[in-house]
């Protein structure tokens, strides 16, 4: 105990003079308070309570549920308490990855401080559970399965953000022969019947680029905007022409390809961000790929990105483009909301909950 009131000390002697401070300074300090409470005195006490109920360790509870019995007593205790519900069956993959994931970022797992392979992943949980077990018994091959798809989950996400951000990186070039192929071969899903005139010409405007060069609108997002383009219309045809109508429509125009990057940017944002944890928990039995991504930005299912926010546009009636900041903010918003919950799922996602 002394050493958590002398990091508290520490954490209050960095608050400027022990509250001789601004008040949005105060606030800081009383939060940073607050989580150290919770932290390292609520959920500790609570971590004790259930080992002594239980005598298992969280981890062992995290990826146990349901297989492990509490006595009478323990139960009765338990609903007293109400802590029964940390150790009912998860209603939702997402909940045991997630948990094993706060152990890891609260360094109570220290074997897992460091990234890890996915050949490492067996040996690995088997040490993590050895070292966290107090004691082995016929159920720790199904824990140990447990934990080695929570780990593939979180390694997979790690790996994901950064194989989006390197596809990011990479610039559109137009020297580049592979570049320019994939750019063409664009214009042919969308626009079968007519060719190009020229390399650079006002026809790109008809699938929604702004100029005469798209090479230009991949600036910020590079050829990851390219790939999510060629995914939405290769791979969802009818909802990619049924958007791509919207390029001339006066009524409720919408730049299909402009559109596109700019959903390219939200989704590698909020994939940075960890809003899509919980969607791919629950949904990628393994470690989410590239191509998970790419679902989440389009695909011929009822939920992704593209196809809800044609829905979410066209049900907003907007006077003109100029709008499209404002309805893509709020869209984002409503979406942001659907992925926060512990059964997100951005396939199953009900577009008329957005409009709410």
């Amino acid at each position: 105990m002394s050493v958590i009131f002398y990091q508290w000390l520490a954490g209050l002697s960095m608050c400027n003079g022990w509250g001789r401070v601004q008040d949005h300074t105060s606030q800081s300090c009383l939060l940073t308070l607050l989580r150290f409470i919770h932290k390292y005195i609520i959920r500790a006490a609570i971590r004790w309570v259930m080992f002594v109920l239980t005598g298992k360790s969280e981890l062992e509870r995290i990826v146990s549920r349901p297989l492990f019995l509490f006595t009478p007593l323990a139960s009765f205790l338990l609903s007293i308490l109400y802590l029964k519900a940390l150790s009912r069956e998860p209603k939702y993959p997402a909940e045991i990855t997630l948990g094993v994931e706060r152990l890891i970022e609260d360094g109570q797992l220290p074997e897992l401080c460091d990234d890890w392979t996915e050949d490492e992943e067996p040996d690995l949980a088997d040490r993590v559970l050895k070292d966290n077990m107090c004691y082995c018994d016929k159920r720790s091959a199904k824990m140990g399965e447990t934990l080695r798809k929570a780990l593939a989950q979180i390694r997979g996400y790690r790996e994901l953000c950064a194989l989006v951000e390197a596809r990011r990186l990479e610039k559109y070039d137009a020297e580049n022969a592979h570049h320019e192929k994939r750019l063409l071969k664009l214009w042919d899903i969308l626009m079968p019947d007519e060719k190009l005139i020229n390399r650079v010409t006002k026809q790109w405007q008809k699938i929604g680029f702004q100029g005469d060069d798209p090479a230009t609108d991949f600036r910020g997002m590079g050829v990851l905007s390219l790939d999510q383009l060629i995914f939405f219309a290769q791979y969802d045809v009818a909802n990619a022409r049924e958007v791509l109508s919207l390029c001339t429509n006066p009524e409720h125009e919408l730049p299909m390809a402009t559109a596109g990057i700019t959903f390219t940017s939200m989704a590698r944002n909020l994939l940075h961000k960890g809003i899509f944890k919980i969607h791919f928990y629950n949904t990628v039995a393994g470690a989410p790929s590239m191509d998970s991504f790419h679902r989440i930005y389009s695909f011929n299912i009822s939920g992704h990105i593209f196809k809800l926010f044609y829905k979410f546009w066209v049900h907003r009636e907007p006077t003109s483009i100029m709008e499209f900041s404002f309805i893509k903010n709020d869209f984002e918003e409503k979406l942001i909301e659907s992925l926060t919950v512990e059964s997100a799922n951005l396939h199953k996602v009900d577009v008329n909950e957005l409009f709410s």
